[in-house]
């Protein structure tokens, strides 16, 4: 890619100075925010916001999303997205949000207005579904106008780097759905076995047909519509294998991966996952006239949830088994943007910069976010960004760079 040259003004590399003169007034905070009790984080986040000049114009009946905006006149928007768990947030999910504000703060404390217009959603949905935010954007048509969207992938690809920088253009489709199977209207004494039908067995076979020995999903089409992704940066990862086996407690990874076929199956290939097997009323020695379980299938893109869904609905027909009742619980599509995107490129650039090492880009990044149905349905440009949280640690330079990067970004913008 040919490389582009960020002008540095001298505000900027005072922005720059500051971050580093102060960054213990930073630590200070940070131990004060993370220690915040559950139900406390997000109404002090509220509270920063409103003291670094942001607003809430309009609030949204999904008591899940607090929206919240920046007016700048500035030529450029940017749309924070943070999913953040009310009510379980996870550590770096709260950092990387803290980060980000702290830029803020650092304008407010210097006098300067924000070089970009902004737009922060915070979404405290406890599932990854898209639902909620749909529902909001028929209540905030301008929430989705922005010219890119940033969020952080911190929890996913964060664990997935070495030395270098990450970023990813795109993030994963999700569908979760409900498995039910009903076989009679109560339990019955086991004794009845030969004779009687089992919910318990009917499901688990039902289930048996969905993946082969090798982990390949056998719905109808599944595979055939995935898009041409770029790959080349994810051979530039680390080989994480020996540390997810042994950080997960188990022997090896699926098929014995690791390196470049690791990496490349870890971010680029789709999955199917039971979450949860039930039957009967927990009884021994019965026969289960019920039986529930839970999958999800992390989607590329290419795939679209309800497409996935109508596959899996016809699989257990063709199969033999129709009384399988799927019922959807939560779908979010995939999205994708390339990398030689202006507002793409610009950020790496500026990563690049804060970091002082030439960035990775990957595709896509791991976890599964609301955000994404809205960044594929408006063709909104979307970038991950992440700390290298590599052992579980992040260091104070990570903290510092990762705030440079926001500020080399929004300064590049002007």
């Amino acid at each position: 890619m040919e490389r582009m040259e960020l002008m540095v003004s001298s505000f900027t590399a005072r922005l720059i100075q500051q971050i580093s003169a102060h960054f213990e007034d930073d630590l200070q905070a940070w131990s004060r925010f993370s220690a915040c009790t559950q139900d406390s984080w997000l109404p002090l986040l509220t509270t920063e916001l409103k003291r670094c000049g942001f607003t809430f114009p309009l609030v949204p009946e999904a008591s899940s999303i607090v929206y919240a905006e920046l007016q700048a006149n500035a030529p450029c928007t940017l749309l924070f997205y943070n999913h953040v768990p009310a009510f379980a947030p996870a550590r770096w999910q709260l950092l990387s949000l803290f980060l980000w504000l702290r830029v803020f703060s650092l304008y407010t404390k210097l006098g300067r207005m924000s070089p970009v217009n902004v737009k922060w959603l915070l979404d405290s949905s406890t599932i990854a579904d898209d639902t909620h935010l749909l529902q909001a954007l028929e209540k905030l048509p301008q929430l989705i106008k922005a010219d890119i969207c940033l969020t952080d992938d911190t929890a996913g690809i964060g664990r997935l780097a070495g030395e270098a920088p990450l970023l990813a253009t795109g993030l994963k489709g999700l569908l979760c759905v409900e498995l039910h199977v009903q076989t009679g209207v109560r339990s019955l004494p086991s004794m009845h076995g030969a004779i009687a039908p089992n919910a318990a067995w009917r499901l688990l076979w039902a289930l048996n047909r969905l993946k082969d020995e090798r982990e390949d999903i056998q719905l109808d089409g599944f595979y055939e519509t995935l898009e041409d992704l770029f790959v080349d940066d994810v051979a530039r990862l680390p080989d994480r294998a020996v540390w997810f086996s042994r950080h997960w407690g188990v022997e090896s990874l699926l098929g014995g991966l690791q390196g470049f076929q690791a990496n490349y199956a870890h971010v680029l290939t789709p999955t199917c996952t039971i979450n949860r097997i039930s039957s009967g009323d927990g009884q021994a020695l019965t026969i289960p006239a019920q039986a529930e379980a839970t999958l999800d299938f992390h989607l590329v893109p290419g795939q679209k949830p309800a497409v996935v869904l109508e596959a899996l609905q016809q699989h257990f027909k063709t199969e033999g088994f129709a009384e399988v009742e799927v019922s959807p619980l939560a779908q979010v599509q995939p999205c994708f943007t390339t990398p030689s995107h202006h507002l793409i490129e610009r950020l790496r650039h500026a990563t690049t910069l804060a970091y002082a090492r030439e960035t990775c880009v990957l595709p896509l990044a791991l976890e599964c976010k609301p955000i994404a149905t809205l960044c594929a349905l408006h063709t909104l440009p979307l970038a991950c960004t992440a700390l290298r949280i590599g052992e579980g640690e992040v260091s104070s330079a990570e903290m510092q760079a990762a705030m440079r990067q926001l500020v080399y970004f929004m300064e590049s913008l002007v």
